[in-house]
């Protein structure tokens, strides 16, 4: 989540770089321009192009990506983790959340997910660390030992790791 907030802090950055420049940068045309000053005069071009074509282009790539932050937020924080309620909750069609749940994964905003069928996401579950892998005492079925205190599966029988 914080990686996808940081990018778009740095679209909004831009954007409003951008949006000063296009500002800036006709007054710098004509002021250039009429001063005969030939720098300013380029500088004020160079400015009023990029803001004119860059500009609108950050801007909206910064508004998608609100999009995305509330897809991303519904997931992690709400746990909502079928398209079909996603959808519902934020207003979107099928076709833009799919989109959006393979973005995030593509870039790693989203981690520790699967995508399902393009339907569903299913949490992917960390396997602990076998330590000793043996027999429960009371039933005789095998058993990983991953904690000081262990639960048999099979016949919910408890023991620690230095009993038998």
């Amino acid at each position: 989540m914080k990686e996808l907030k940081k990018s778009r802090s740095n679209l909004l950055f831009l954007s409003i770089t951008l949006t000063i420049f296009l500002i800036g940068g006709i007054p710098a045309i004509i002021f250039g321009a009429s001063k005969g000053i030939v720098l300013l005069l380029v500088l004020g071009i160079i400015c009023t192009v990029l803001g004119f074509y860059v500009m609108p282009i950050c801007w909206v790539i910064y508004g998608e990506r609100g999009k995305y932050m509330a897809v991303l937020s519904s997931i992690v924080n709400d746990n909502i983790l079928k398209v079909e309620n996603i959808k519902q909750n934020l207003g979107i069609t099928d076709a833009e959340v799919k989109k959006i749940i393979n973005f995030l994964i593509n870039k790693r905003y989203l981690s520790g997910y699967l995508f399902v069928d393009n339907k569903e996401l299913k949490k992917i579950e960390q396997k602990k660390d076998i330590l000793i892998t043996k027999k429960c005492p009371y039933c005789g079925a095998n058993i990983e030992l991953t904690d000081k205190v262990v639960v048999c599966k099979y016949c919910n029988a408890k023991f620690k790791i230095n009993d038998n």
